[in-house]
């Protein structure tokens, strides 16, 4: 399995964990709470400020990868999760021969 490049994650960075509850609610008002998982799946919004060789070497690795699982180590907790791309990566260039490039990975 690929693992993520390894590139500093910048602080703007971002996890939102879902615990497959929904809540709905009885004719009387009352909450019925259905968990459809059994496990917490993350979802990753990770940003990076990238030189352009940087930058050419994430959209590589995307595109090599896009369809496949992959290591992706986050950096708040150091833990190792096995994730997938959804969607492309977002790049946009800001000073000098920086990018701010954007990816977003989910937990399979």
């Amino acid at each position: 399995m690929a693992t993520y490049p390894s590139f500093s994650q910048l602080y703007d960075s971002s996890v939102l964990e879902d615990d497959g509850l929904e809540l709905s609610r009885s004719v009387s008002g009352k909450p019925r709470i259905r968990r459809y998982y059994t496990s917490t799946r993350r979802t990753f919004t990770v940003h990076h400020d990238l030189s352009s060789a940087d930058k050419s070497t994430l959209l590589s690795f995307y595109t090599t990868n896009k369809l496949l699982t992959l290591d992706f180590v986050w950096a708040s907790d150091g833990l190792t999760y096995a994730c997938r791309f959804i969607g492309h990566i977002t790049v946009r260039p800001i000073e000098g021969n920086r990018y701010s490039v954007v990816s977003k990975l989910v937990e399979v």
